[in-house]
C-alpha cells in the first residue's frame, strides 16, 4: 500500500515547475514501471544500455521500490526505447520503464 507524503509531494511539485521554468522541461504523465537501481549510468533495460541515451527534456512522476513518489527525468535509447531515470540517494540511481498507452480507435466513423 502506498504511504502518502504531502510534504513530499509538494516540494516534487515545486522542483517539477522549476524545471520547467528554468529548464525549458515538459510534464508528460507517462505510465512508469520501476525496473531496479544502479550507481552509476549503466544499465539495461531491453537489452540496450542507457548510457548514451539522449534527453527528452521531460519529466513525469513515478515510484520507487519503497512506494515514495519520484520526480523523473525521461531519456529514449538508441532503439527508440523510453525510460526515466533520477538520484533517489547519494550515488543510487533508479531506473523506470516508460510506457506510452496505445491509442483509441475512433469508432465514431462506424456509427454512420
Amino acid at each position: 500500500m502506498i504511504k502518502y507524503n504531502t510534504q513530499n509531494e509538494i516540494r516534487l511539485l515545486k522542483m517539477a515547475i522549476g524545471n520547467i521554468q528554468d529548464f525549458g522541461d515538459h510534464f508528460v504523465a507517462y505510465n512508469t514501471e520501476f525496473l531496479g537501481t544502479s550507481t552509476n549510468d549503466n544499465f539495461i533495460i531491453n537489452g540496450k544500455n542507457t548510457k548514451d541515451a539522449e534527453s527528452l527534456d521531460e519529466i513525469c512522476f513515478g515510484y520507487d521500490m519503497y512506494d515514495q513518489l519520484q520526480l523523473l527525468d525521461l531519456y529514449v535509447t538508441s532503439a527508440g526505447t523510453k525510460f526515466a531515470s533520477t538520484e533517489i540517494m547519494m550515488g543510487v540511481y533508479g531506473y523506470w520503464l516508460v510506457t506510452i498507452p496505445q491509442k483509441k480507435k475512433d469508432n465514431s466513423k462506424l456509427l454512420s
